[in-house]
């Protein structure tokens, strides 16, 4: 009789074993997942910036991009990327061409980066806030009032 049982209990454990090793049991699909091709890894563009310079940064489609000054080059897949190139103190050219660059496979896309300095605006009334810190009277017109000399 326990001969018998564990018979029973060895052959359930196998057709058990066969059934997660299949992937699934009776019909039906559970363990089965419908796989795509691998992607082909050589099915990739490439996206080229020029004149890059010092502290420039460029993120694609969210991730930062190591750069460093004069060309650089990115190997990316294929579509539409979201660039965006930035550097403190200066405008970049051209930045809605960069926006939304579209990438093909096996060809390069190559972007020219301009920048421009960024002007900064001064408040009201610097020139009288810059003479009061030098020491100069206070004027409406900086040619009317009388400096002293050193």
């Amino acid at each position: 009789m326990k001969k018998a049982n564990l018979m029973k209990a060895a052959f359930a454990i196998m057709i058990a074993l066969t059934a997660v090793v299949m992937g699934g049991c009776g019909g039906r699909g559970g363990g089965q997942v419908a796989s795509l091709p691998p992607a082909n890894t050589t099915d990739r563009g490439t996206l080229k910036f020029t004149n890059v310079t010092t502290r420039t940064a460029i993120t694609i489609d969210a991730q930062q991009i190591p750069a460093a000054s004069g060309t650089v080059t990115v190997s990316v897949a294929p579509g539409i990327h979201t660039v965006v190139v930035s550097r403190a103190g200066y405008i970049v050219g051209d930045i809605a061409g960069l926006a939304q660059t579209p990438i093909a496979i096996n060809e390069t896309t190559e972007k020219a980066l301009s920048f421009t300095r960024e002007a900064i605006p001064l408040p009201d009334g610097w020139v009288d806030a810059a003479g009061r810190i030098a020491g100069a009277p206070v004027s409406e017109n900086i040619a009317d009032a009388s400096l002293p000399l050193p």
